[in-house]
């Protein structure tokens, strides 16, 4: 079926290089239509042209031809519309197809009336409205040159805009040889999963919303009619009558779910088992990230969220409030930060997990939950719902959007820092959600207009902007020194690490998830490029770097192993330092072996770093014989072929309980 396909496409590109003016005649049709309406509804140009140019690309022809045809296809077809209109004016309504159809027109003058002569420049970029806009404009009297000054100038951007990407598209897909075709495929498999999402989305917005809208009346009438548990649920949810119902238990249903998912999380860390490990997994990750102009950016921001920053803020709200005699709300802010400043220190001092790195004394000393994440939380939170209740409708994202972007830059740039686990900030998150759900319960039927919330918002960003500069200026020196990147690796000899230190490190890879992966089978004192050339004495190789000939190659119908990829594996947040392969005699397997630095080093060895290694078995699959996939085999690691060959070159013995541990260098 593939070789079929193969040639398909390659005769397809042969004639498309041999007719180009063929192909231009088409993509000049296909833009006329597009202007056309109903024409441009029944015949996709758009998609015409994408396909002529990426097969033009693909076949190496002149694209000058493709992008001519393109620019004077659209110019004339809105040019056609637009005659339409300035020649028929009035009459057009009776035309068909707006006979039949008056909402096309409807739209178009709409468009027109709001936006003037740039509506003709704008439409053609939008296919609701792109047809109809020119005879619109024809109707309402725009002058021609007015017209076609717009109707060009759209025109020389809209083409390119098509023709270029796909061109360059289909030479790359030309670039990738006999895989291309598979590569098509599988694009055209991924557009049609998505369309599917899309008309998905569609008929559930313009369907089955409208089927349960029309059948809301009779469940209310069914609800109101009995008297049970579910029909009162039913009468809250639905019952237009009872709107502060339905705000109610979404309210309370949003906190109850922020409330399960707080205990469930510190369930998790008291356990200190798999969270435990994904905490170090992510947070090794995130520093082997960081960069110095990172560090400067995250110290700065990390800077805004300072508890003397949250409480100067909150000053200035309590003095708003007061001015503004909106005591209740300056009691509930009180209360509110009041008791996230008891609760933050006595959680940390019951559950006394330890930082990533020790930068604190006393209870701060401790990690869980982030004091920065609950308060910045808590704070913002609070501010954010003030602020939209002073809004339209229409703005009330805004409040709540800033609110988020502030919280997530102060979460992260602790994580970034490492001065907390990731679940550390996920707590102190959700914490600082809650307390704003209860709030927005409590106050969802007060009137606060007293407050002027919307100024409350204004003034609370621009009193951060302010204190927060003033005191990361003071203290980004001592911060800089605080936030130091650290590595931390302990020192042994090489009689200690042979005889007990070998066993502290880890049995096996851990994932992002904490997860335990494939085992780790072998121990390396040395410099990664030490353990590189003594693989290959023994006929290990590195793999292919990534690049588009080597993802090309997971497309060929005849994969060679030695040509796929190697997918990256972490182990705890690390890249491996060291990657290389062996394809099995018949081509069927290869093993892969992947080494990740260890915090240990021998100090008699040159204090040469540790690296823990992992071997896995891999073979091929073809999902659809479409594309060739690496498919690890847990049955079989390889430990045993390796430590039979290495052995020979250096001296390795078994440690025990499986581990194989190298008791020297060369």
């Amino acid at each position: 079926m593939m070789t079929f396909f193969d040639s398909y496409i390659q005769s397809l590109l042969a004639f498309a290089g041999q007719n180009i003016g063929l192909v231009a005649l088409i993509v000049f049709l296909a833009a006329l239509s597009e202007a056309i309406v109903l024409i441009g509804a029944v015949i996709p140009g758009t998609a015409i042209i994408l396909a002529a140019a990426a097969i033009v690309g693909a076949s190496r022809s002149p694209i000058w031809p493709i992008l001519l045809a393109a620019t004077l296809g659209a110019i004339a077809g809105d040019g056609i519309s637009y005659w339409m209109g300035h020649r028929y004016k009035h009459r057009i309504p009776q035309i068909w197809p707006f006979r039949r159809y008056p909402r096309l027109l409807d739209q178009g003058d709409a468009y027109f009336a709001s936006h003037g002569g740039k509506s003709v420049f704008i439409a053609r970029f939008l296919p609701g409205v792109r047809a109809v806009v020119p005879i619109s404009a024809g109707v309402s009297g725009m002058s021609v040159p007015r017209f076609y000054a717009a109707n060009i100038l759209s025109a020389l951007i809209w083409a390119p805009a098509h023709v270029l990407p796909a061109t360059a598209l289909g030479a790359s897909a030309a670039v990738l040889g006999q895989a291309s075709g598979r590569l098509l495929v599988m694009l055209a498999i991924a557009g049609l999963a998505i369309a599917g999402v899309i008309l998905l989305g569609w008929f559930c917005w313009s369907k089955m919303l409208p089927w349960i809208s029309a059948r809301q009346e009779h469940i209310l009438e069914w609800a109101r009619t009995h008297d049970n548990s579910v029909s009162r649920l039913v009468l809250r949810v639905l019952d237009p009558a009872r709107p502060d119902d339905r705000a109610v238990g979404l309210l309370v249903g949003a906190f109850a779910f922020a409330f399960l998912g707080f205990i469930n999380l510190l369930e998790e860390v008291a356990a200190r088992g798999e969270l435990a490990r994904a905490d170090l997994a992510m947070s090794n990750f995130v520093q082997s990230l960081r960069t110095d102009v990172g560090d400067r950016i995250m110290i700065v921001i990390t800077g805004f969220g300072d508890g003397i920053v949250i409480g100067a803020l909150t000053i200035v709200a309590l003095a708003w409030l007061a001015w503004r005699r909106s005591w209740r709300l300056a009691g509930g802010l009180a209360i509110l930060l009041v008791a996230t400043a008891a609760f933050v220190p006595a959680l940390k001092s019951t559950i006394q997990i330890a930082r990533p790195l020790a930068m604190y004394s006393g209870a701060e000393a401790y990690s869980f939950p982030s004091g920065h994440a609950t308060f910045a939380a808590t704070f913002f939170g609070f501010a954010g719902w003030l602020t939209l209740r002073g809004l339209p409708l229409r703005w009330r994202w805004l409040p709540l959007a800033v609110s988020a972007i502030i919280i997530g830059l102060i979460v992260s740039s602790r994580v970034y820092l490492a001065a907390h686990w990731p679940s550390d900030v996920a707590a102190g998150t959700i914490f600082g959600i809650g307390t704003t759900l209860i709030v927005a319960l409590i106050f969802r039927k007060d009137d606060l207009a007293q407050a002027r919330p919307a100024w409350v918002g204004l003034t609370l960003c621009a009193a951060l902007l302010m204190i927060g500069s003033i005191h990361v200026y003071r203290t980004y020196p001592a911060a800089e020194v605080r936030y130091v990147r650290h590595e931390p690796s302990v020192a042994a000899t090489k009689a200690e690490w042979a005889d007990a230190r070998w066993a502290t490190l880890p049995r096996h890879r851990i994932d992002l998830e904490g997860d335990f992966k494939e085992p780790i089978v072998l121990q390396w004192a040395g410099p990664p490029p030490e353990l590189e050339a003594a693989l290959a004495k023994l006929g290990w190789t590195s793999p292919r770097p990534w690049s588009a000939a080597t993802l090309a190659s997971m497309f060929s119908s005849n994969p060679s192993f030695a040509e796929l990829p190697v997918l990256p594996r972490l182990n705890n947040g690390q890249a491996a330092v060291v990657t290389m392969m062996k394809v099995s005699t018949d081509g069927a397997t290869r093993q892969i072996l992947r080494a990740w630095a260890a915090p240990l080093s021998i100090t008699d060895l040159n204090s040469a770093p540790v690296l823990i290694i992992s071997v896995v078995r891999e073979s091929i699959w073809k999902p659809l014989d479409l594309v060739a996939l690496p498919r690890p085999e847990a049955a079989s690691s390889g430990a045993a072929e390796l430590f039979d060959h290495m052995s020979g070159l250096i001296g390795v013995r078994p440690s025990g309980k499986g581990l194989l541990a190298l008791a020297g260098g060369k």
